[in-house]
């Protein structure tokens, strides 16, 4: 959405940062991941993946939400921009009850379905329906996010910044959990980079497409 905005709105400079911001984002939670999960949260997670199906502490469901929170405040900073950036500049009370009213829709379109596709792709990952593991993915997320925040305004993509943390936990889990493979660990995060570059591909196409379908039939 951003991509189109950028590119009709004639800002056409943005697109590349925003394309590299979001690159790096991949980059930086892949590589954050694959060391916090290789050496950090190492015992953490095999004794979680060793203990998985037992009874949880309810001091989790509160750590849980702890980190979710924190998750949700440093996403929205990132994609409220998703919906604001074609409101007005001066928001009046009408446009922010609009604004805050599209988003409760779409979140709950997304619970009614069940986090759609995108909880696909989080279910096939390793131990992830764990609320134990589900807390530090979360935490390590929303660090990221907040990180990228701090150090630009520039938007970026958080879905990127979500596979990098997926993939490269992955990643690190295979290395020593039994019943995971390096192998079969790379082909679920070349499907998962595949279906995002996918998507980026349309957001370029329509961005570059539909201000020449207008000047072409319109102007």
């Amino acid at each position: 959405m951003l991509t189109v905005f950028a590119v009709t709105g004639g800002e056409t400079s943005n697109l590349g940062k925003m394309l590299t911001k979001s690159a790096l984002g991949y980059v930086v939670a892949f590589t954050s991941a694959i060391i916090l999960f290789s050496l950090v949260f190492r015992r953490l997670s095999e004794y979680f993946h060793r203990t998985k199906g037992q009874e949880i502490p309810s001091y989790w469901v509160f750590l849980q939400w702890a980190s979710t929170g924190f998750l949700w405040s440093q996403w929205l900073i990132q994609d409220l921009a998703n919906i604001f950036v074609y409101l007005p500049r001066q928001l009046s009370t009408e446009w922010l009850v609009f604004g805050i009213g599209t988003l409760l829709l779409m979140q709950g379109y997304i619970f009614y379905r069940f986090g759609g596709e995108i909880q696909k792709i989080v279910t096939t990952k390793t131990d992830t329906t764990d609320i134990r593991a589900a807390t530090i993915i979360d935490l390590i997320y929303g660090i990221v996010l907040l990180v990228f925040k701090e150090a630009s305004s520039m938007p970026m993509s958080t879905t990127w910044v979500f596979l990098g943390v997926l993939a490269g936990r992955e990643f690190a889990l295979s290395f020593y959990l039994a019943d995971t493979s390096t192998k079969g660990t790379a082909r679920k995060v070349v499907s998962d980079a595949l279906k995002a570059l996918s998507g980026l591909v349309v957001s370029i196409v329509l961005a570059f497409g539909l201000p020449w379908l207008y000047n072409a039939f319109f102007s």
